[in-house]
Order: structure tokens, then sequence, then C-alpha cells
């Protein structure tokens, strides 16, 4: 569990963060959760699907980075391997933590028992004065402006089950060597449901900035074949064949 501490001169004042922490949040990681906001960036390299929040009940946006958990197809050696990152990946491993004293400022916080910290090596989170690091600000920046992508996030969401749009999602993967792995738990727009929205209906999500991301995540499907070429080219994965994708009752082959 995840327990924050507001960032203080006089405590952290050795502490460091690895230069690192992006790489170490995508590693892992065959989903990386993503904002509505950063859909029309994300499609470019990412195949982009609706995923449950466990025991939350809600939706996120989840950019697909592997068909296999545990493993991420955009991470090598030499580093993040794609044009756009996700803020999770700017941000990590720094938070915000509710202000009581002033709810409109929000305290920029750190789990200290991450590993991306220590006192050894890293990027100092003081400087010289004892004043937390200049380079802090433009995250600090960036978890406020996630903060409110994802009340919009929220709001897409709502508007998406309001109109019905949401049908679930099996991904079926066959490798070269005739295995077959099964990826469920996923969704995505119901193009069908999509085309047969009234005119009404179309200029409300419309006027709310809703029919781009609803249009992203239906091109961004065609990214899965990205995605196969990028395993199989590959040594650490095993060779994919194909891949069908059933959207409620319709089934798709790539």
């Amino acid at each position: 569990m995840t327990k924050l501490t507001p960032l203080d001169a006089a405590r952290h004042k050795d502490l460091k963060v690895t230069q690192q922490r992006a790489q170490m949040f995508a590693a892992g990681r065959h989903m990386i959760a993503l904002n509505v906001a950063e859909l029309s960036r994300a499609i470019v390299d990412f195949p982009v699907l609706i995923s449950r929040v466990t025991g939350q009940g809600g939706f996120s946006l989840s950019a697909l980075t592997s068909f296999e958990p545990g493993k991420n197809l955009y991470l090598d050696d030499d580093g993040w391997q794609s044009s756009f990152t996700p803020s999770q990946m700017h941000t990590f491993p720094f938070a915000l933590m509710a202000n009581d004293s002033d709810p409109q400022n929000p305290h920029f916080a750190i789990d200290e028992s991450f590993p991306a910290f220590s006192k050894a090596e890293g990027q100092p989170l003081m400087d010289a004065s004892g004043q937390p690091a200049l380079w802090l600000s433009p995250i600090k920046a960036q978890l406020i402006e996630n903060m409110k992508n994802a009340q919009l996030t929220d709001a897409f969401f709502q508007a998406l089950v309001q109109h019905e749009l949401i049908s679930s999602l099996v991904i079926s993967v066959q490798y070269s060597d005739g295995q077959t792995n099964k990826i469920g738990g996923l969704s995505s727009i119901n193009e069908d449901r999509f085309k047969s929205l009234s005119t009404e209906a179309l200029a409300d999500l419309n006027g709310r900035g809703f029919l781009g991301p609803i249009y992203a995540l239906l091109f961004s499907i065609f990214q899965l074949n990205g995605l196969i070429r990028k395993n199989n080219a590959s040594k650490r994965f095993s060779p994919i064949s194909k891949i069908s994708l059933e959207l409620a009752k319709d089934i798709q082959t790539f």
C-alpha cells in the first residue's frame, strides 16, 4: 500500500531519485493508464483499450504495450522506444496529497519506500538552499493537470455509458508454435452502436468534445498490427501468427 509523505526540506534534504524513474515505472507493465487528453498522441504508437479499475467499478483508458502480462515491448536496453511518453511516466514516483489547511494547494508528496528513492545516487530532491529542486516544478504542474484530466476522463466514460457505447473485448493471440493466449477484461467502442446514434446524440458528444476521443479509440485498434510486428521483431518474445478480436458477438482477425 502506498504511504504518501509531503516533500519536506528537512526530512528529505539528502534524498535522491533515480534518473531511470520513467523506465522503472514502465518495466513489467503490459498496460499503462492514460487520460482522455492523451489519446490523440498515444494512438500514434499504441492500441488504446478500455479496462476496468479494480475494486472501484469505473473504467480506465489503457495503452497496450504487450500481449503478455509483466512484459513491455516499448522498453529495452536502450530505453523507451516510443515518440509518446504517458504522463504517468513523466510524474513517477511523485504524487499529490490532500492539504487540509489549503485544499486548493495539494501537497507534493512521495512514498519514501519506493526503490526509486535513495540517498546514494540520483537527482537530488532539494537544491543547495534546501528548497525543492527546480526540476520538480513541471512534475507538480503535470500532476495538477492530470487531476483535471482525470475528471474529464470520468465525464468521457459517463458519456460512453449513457450512450451504451462500451462493449467487452477479448483478444485471442495465436503464436507460431501453436499456443494460444486469451486476454480478457478489456473493452472498446461498439462501432455499430456508434454509427446508429441519433443526430442529437452525436451533437451532444461533439459539444462535450468527446467525438475525437471516440474516433481515436476506434482508430487505435489498428495499432494492434504494429504491436504484433514489434513482438515478432524481438527475440525476447514468442512469434505471433495472428490475433483475433471478439467484440460482443463480432469477431475480427488481424
